[in-house]
């Protein structure tokens, strides 16, 4: 009685994900670059307003003829300094950190697309998840649909080769156990080749 080949196990291929941090700074370099906007606004507005709003009244003060009015223009002067910097720091620190969770919800992203563009090119499906609000969220659908389908082909490919390798294994068997003749031999490999699509493979010439 003529046995069978055994049927080739399929393997399933175990999905990993992206572990869940909350992080404000995830690429220092690319979210202080855009920080660069804010620091030369902010340079541009003490160059041009501290000479326009303080510098008159310096002069002012310090042309007046009468010590009283000198004396107010010197202590309205303290009055606007300390009235001016605490709001100018406390509204570019607001406004950096503004901008630095903007950039977060950039940089995020491309982080990891990096990461799953990574483990893609070894062979790993990792499902991309983004959060709410970030940007780039059109190609959280893509990569997902191309890594199901790259686990899939790579999938079909491990199927393929433990089908190929358990029917050699059993066609080695059975010449070891029994002589085979030349036709019956060529008849094993060419369902073989059929099974595993293989007889459809076209080399293409160098």
């Amino acid at each position: 009685m003529k046995n069978s080949p055994p049927a080739a196990t399929p393997r399933v291929a175990a999905k990993a994900r992206t572990p869940k941090k909350r992080q404000i700074i995830i690429n220092a370099a690319f979210q202080l670059r855009q920080l660069v906007p804010l620091a030369v606004y902010c340079s541009l507005l003490v160059v041009f307003l501290v000479p326009a709003v303080f510098y008159p009244l310096y002069r002012d003060a310090s042309m007046d003829p009468s010590p009283i009015i000198r004396g107010f223009l010197s202590a309205r002067i303290v009055s606007l300094h300390a009235q001016f910097w605490p709001a100018f720091i406390l509204a570019t620190v607001l406004a950096g950190l503004y901008a630095l969770n903007a950039s977060n919800h950039l940089a995020g992203p491309l982080y990891k697309l990096r990461i799953v563009m990574t483990q893609l090119a070894e062979g790993k499906f990792i499902v991309l998840r983004f959060r709410k609000g970030d940007e780039l969220r059109e190609f959280e659908e893509v990569m997902n649909r191309l890594g199901k389908r790259m686990e899939s082909l790579s999938a079909g490919n491990v199927r393929q080769l433990s089908t190929i390798q358990k029917r050699l294994k059993w066609l080695k068997a059975r010449l070891e156990m029994q002589e085979m003749e030349t036709i019956e031999i060529c008849k094993e490999l060419d369902a073989l080749l059929k099974e595993t699509g293989l007889d459809q493979y076209q080399p293409t010439g160098s």
